[in-house]
């Protein structure tokens, strides 16, 4: 999926430009919008937009990590494996029907410290180098 990715960030030249903050909050707004439009697809029984918004979802939200350096195929294993670690059950306050994940006692977060790319820099208004 990621190398789908870069071919598409590089397709529409978004490759040799900056992600700077106002872009990356964009691509946030972005994502919010997906999000949206999937919650309306699912309350009009719109099977192909659930799928289309989803996979939207999922291409920018890789989109954006890859723009913003990280290595999403590190990333993605760490949290697939602290995810493989909880149990399945229903957190308190949410109606799940057990259709939820729970953290264990010592379950530990994947730590993503060596793995932000630029994201530092962009927080602190520096362009990507």
């Amino acid at each position: 999926m990621i190398a789908d990715i870069r071919r598409m960030l590089e397709h529409y030249g978004f490759t040799g430009e900056d992600l700077t903050r106002a872009r990356l909050d964009f691509r946030v707004q972005l994502l919010e919008e997906e999000t949206h439009e999937v919650r309306e697809a699912v309350g009009n029984g719109d099977a192909p937009e659930v799928v289309d918004g989803l996979i939207d979802v999922i291409v920018i939200a890789l989109g954006t990590l890859e723009l913003a350096g990280v290595d999403v195929d590190r990333a993605w294993r760490r949290v697939m494996s602290a995810n493989m670690q909880k149990q399945r059950g229903q957190k308190p306050g949410r109606a799940s029907d057990g259709w939820d994940l729970t953290k264990p006692p010592g379950w530990r977060a994947p730590d993503h410290g060596d793995n932000v790319g630029r994201l530092p820099n962009i927080f602190k208004g520096k362009q990507n180098g």
